[in-house]
């Protein structure tokens, strides 16, 4: 029960920092759409239910079947519904991410298809997983009954190609829209690094899963991590989204700064002068004052 303690209170400090990004992109989200703020609003309702349902399977086996170990090997309900809840984060998380690839590829019926095939296998071998901890009376049947690995290993491969694939592909799309502005490239290097990041740490988990599951044969780790990783995908998706926020507001400023500066250029070149005026940029205030032509 250890690695399943473990993987519970860093999947309890993830829904914090998610509770956090979420709060973050409700109060600087007004340009966004209705589709993309109610599906940030949905992850919220998602993962605050996903944390309950981990506090209760804490519960049950550190509390209630405390000294019982019989209780300790049977596999409490709020196991499956764990899974049925990262599934549906998994469903808007990772549909999001294929979307984004199908906008960037101009629509790209092959590739958006190949993906869309992964998609859904992932999502439906995730289901058939939480159905099966329902099936298994104990946890040493889930690990050691064929028909239970079988599906088990197939969910977290699925979950392993659809990571890795995402991730490069939307690299490789975000990279083909550089302009050789800097200004506007400086927003895709930023949501390329992003990507390169979460999605490597998305898949490494997923790898740990499986490996795991396989290897440490006494140890319910694999659990643990797997209250984690829905909490992953939510804050990947949370900070791509607050990175592109933030980004575009430092554009922003910045176009705003040097639109007041030519402005004020403009006005020495015809012999105008404008002295300690101030100029209000978003939330910050700049003060203007006239410049030495020379420098």
């Amino acid at each position: 029960m250890g690695g399943l303690l473990v993987g519970l209170c860093l999947a309890l400090s993830l829904y914090g920092i998610s509770v956090a990004q979420c709060y973050f992109y409700m109060m600087h989200c007004q340009g966004d759409g209705l589709l993309l703020r109610g599906s940030v609003l949905t992850i919220f309702i998602l993962e605050t239910l996903h944390t309950a349902l981990l506090m209760n399977m804490a519960y049950v086996y550190a509390i209630e079947s405390f000294g019982n170990f019989a209780g300790v090997l049977r596999i409490n309900w709020s196991c499956g519904a764990i899974v049925f809840a990262e599934m549906a984060i998994v469903f808007i998380v990772q549909g999001f991410y294929v979307r984004r690839v199908w906008i960037l590829s101009k629509r790209s019926k092959l590739l958006t298809g190949v993906l869309g095939v992964l998609f859904l296998t992932r999502i439906a071998l995730g289901l058939v997983s939480a159905v099966n901890s329902y099936l298994a009376e104990t946890w040493i049947d889930f690990r050691h009954t064929p028909k239970f690995s079988v599906a088990f290993n197939a969910a977290d491969v699925s979950s392993v190609v659809l990571d890795l694939s995402l991730t490069i592909l939307l690299i490789f799309e975000l990279y083909r829209h550089t302009s050789g502005v800097k200004r506007t490239d400086g927003l895709v290097y930023s949501l390329i690094v992003y990507t390169v990041n979460t999605g490597a740490i998305t898949t490494l988990v997923s790898i740990a899963i499986l490996l795991s599951y396989m290897i440490l044969d006494e140890s319910l780790l694999y659990a643990g991590l797997i209250a984690m990783q829905s909490k992953l995908y939510a804050n990947a998706f949370l900070g791509l989204l607050n990175t592109r926020l933030q980004r575009k507001a430092q554009l922003q400023v910045a176009a705003t700064i040097e639109l007041a500066r030519r402005t004020v250029h403009g006005d020495e070149e015809t012999g105008h002068s404008r002295q300690n005026k101030p100029i209000e940029i978003m939330e910050y205030s700049e003060t203007s004052t006239t410049v030495d032509p020379s420098n």
